[in-house]
């Protein structure tokens, strides 16, 4: 009969006897089968145990430690930065040189070891000084330095008198430009074409002649000596003196731009003093000039009507 010593001796590794009993183990019963079950599922279903409070506070020391560290560093960084850069450390000569002196504006230091600084300070240069090639001679003293010179001791420099330039000669009248009217002629050109527009026809008419007498040769005295004439002509039944403003008009400016209503102005004139032959030699002329007028096929009506009359 095999003992239970050597039963377990003669089991595989890891598994021992399962009771004091030689043989198989015996069959639980089912109410310790369940209830082992039971214990293995509840076990398995319990959720993991929470970390302790130890442990806990551990970790959150470390995170705040570690927030410290590095608000520490960035601070550092940010005030190394603001920081000027030291320059070089000085002597201790040299800062009790400088604690020595007073502070505040301080005339600056001038001396063998350092040039002058100022208006009258001359630039150091390295080498031979430049001779001084100027003839010797008495120098005249500044007014400035509060001395006069001695009674003879050399001539006293004077200032050349400036040089007038004369005034640039006038062009000749030739070369002269062309004057314009005054501004009082305009004014009266422009009220005599106003007075014209209200029918004002003898207002009107005196207003030019006003013009003429205050410009005469300016483009304002052409346009009223042509208005007037036409004025004296049509409204105020003065051919005469309408035929004699025409040709003053024309002979002044035959090409003017008012020359073909002044040429076509002297054969009505003539036309209304009754002086046929003067009409159509006037009109003969007006069509040699301008042709391709607007008053051309009235003139060559009235020429044609002319020859019938007179003859050509």
């Amino acid at each position: 009969m095999t003992s239970p010593d050597d039963a377990a001796d003669g089991a595989p590794d890891g598994l021992g006897p399962l009771d004091d009993r030689p043989g198989p183990a015996l069959p639980l019963a089912p109410a310790r089968a369940a209830a082992l079950v039971a214990a293995a599922l509840d076990r398995a279903a319990r959720p993991a145990r929470a970390p302790s409070r130890r442990r806990l506070m551990l970790v959150a020391a470390a995170v705040v430690a570690f927030a410290s560290v590095a608000a520490a560093t960035g601070l550092y960084l940010v005030l190394s930065d603001s920081q000027p850069t030291a320059g070089p450390a000085r002597r201790p000569e040299e800062e009790t040189r400088t604690e020595a002196q007073p502070r505040g504006p301080t005339a600056p230091r001038s001396g063998p070891d350092m040039p002058s600084v100022g208006p009258q300070a001359r630039p150091t240069t390295i080498g031979p000084e430049p001779r001084d090639d100027s003839p010797a001679g008495p120098v005249a003293p500044h007014p400035a330095d509060g001395i006069e010179p001695a009674a003879g001791s050399g001539p006293a420099a004077t200032t050349p008198p400036a040089t007038e330039v004369p005034p640039a000669p006038l062009a000749p009248d030739d070369e002269a430009p062309t004057r314009r009217p005054p501004a009082a002629a305009e004014d009266l050109l422009l009220r005599a074409n106003r007075l014209r527009g209200e029918r004002r026809w003898g207002d009107a008419e005196r207003t030019y002649a006003e013009v003429l007498r205050a410009a005469p040769g300016s483009d304002a005295a052409y346009a009223a000596a042509v208005a007037a004439a036409a004025l004296r002509l049509e409204r105020l039944d003065r051919p005469r003196d309408a035929l004699e403003l025409y040709e003053r008009a024309l002979g002044e400016r035959p090409h003017g731009v008012l020359a073909e209503e002044a040429a076509f102005g002297i054969a009505e004139s003539k036309r209304a003093l009754g002086d046929a032959s003067g009409e159509a030699e006037a009109l003969r002329r007006f069509l040699t000039d301008w042709p391709m007028a607007l008053m051309a096929d009235r003139a060559r009506e009235r020429l044609d009507e002319l020859e019938l009359t007179i003859g050509p």
